[in-house]
């Protein structure tokens, strides 16, 4: 199974270059315990992943997150079969689309 981390790494050649061989982890809050550490420098994943687990980290503030986007990514709503809110959540999605105002809250919300 590939990293989509990995992905990013490799199609930049320049962020490559910086940063040398990378130290693959299988857990995201295990990288960041190491980056807190000392062990590594610098951690490369998801924004939204990186931002929850900094947030449960016991100083946050230690942290910085770059605020350029190296690969941007689709993501999608899930939902368990049947349930309410996929109604509420098509509902406002397609409002959101019909006014012109999908891509403005997906540029604020990052």
């Amino acid at each position: 199974a590939g990293s989509a981390s990995v992905d990013v790494l490799n199609a930049n050649a320049d962020l490559t270059a910086m940063v040398g061989e990378p130290m693959l982890y299988d857990d995201f809050l295990i990288a960041l315990m190491d980056l807190e550490l000392g062990g590594i420098d610098a951690v490369l994943i998801d924004s939204v992943v990186g931002n929850y687990y900094i947030s449960l980290m016991e100083d946050p503030d230690n942290y910085f997150v770059i605020p350029e986007i190296l690969q941007a990514e689709e993501y999608g709503i899930g939902f368990r079969k049947g349930s309410d809110l996929t109604a509420v959540v098509n509902e406002i999605m397609a409002k959101h689309i019909a006014a012109g105002t999908l891509d403005a809250l997906a540029e604020k919300s990052g």
